[in-house]
């Protein structure tokens, strides 16, 4: 009876130490799911603050770019009105120049008729002095 309560107690404590190493086993399993779970939260953590600085980032280069297009729109602005006044400048210098023209033309015919009419007037002055010198050798002639 001894042996087999000796046997009876050693099995006893061999159940207890299997469930002790099993505990220990399931003890060491959750905290491998512990740890892996904190380098997840540590992992999603280092994701989101990457993020947070991309989000920061873009936005900076979002607030430039808009101010870019602000000063471009405005600069555009400016050189639409240079442009219309340069429009009208040269429309107004067209203008005259289309008058000039014009004169120039007038005062080109009036210069080709007085050139025209200076050339008749000597002419008639060349048959004239030609006349009196006629005229003037007939009358010496005579006398």
């Amino acid at each position: 009876k001894q042996l087999a309560a000796g046997k009876g107690h050693a099995n006893s404590d061999n159940n207890l130490k299997s469930n002790s190493t099993a505990q220990e086993s399931r003890c060491t399993e959750r905290k491998q799911e512990v740890r892996a779970a904190q380098a997840g939260v540590e992992e999603a953590g280092n994701e989101t603050r990457n993020a947070q600085e991309i989000t920061r980032k873009t936005k900076k280069k979002l607030e430039h770019t808009k101010r870019d297009l602000r000063t471009a729109k405005k600069e555009i602005q400016k050189l639409k009105a240079k442009l219309r006044h340069l429009s009208g400048q040269l429309s107004d210098a067209t203008g005259r120049r289309k008058a000039a023209e014009k004169t120039s033309q007038a005062l080109a015919a009036r210069s080709a008729k007085q050139k025209t009419k200076l050339s008749y007037m000597a002419r008639e002055l060349k048959e004239k002095e030609a006349a009196l010198r006629q005229a003037s050798a007939s009358g010496i002639s005579a006398a």
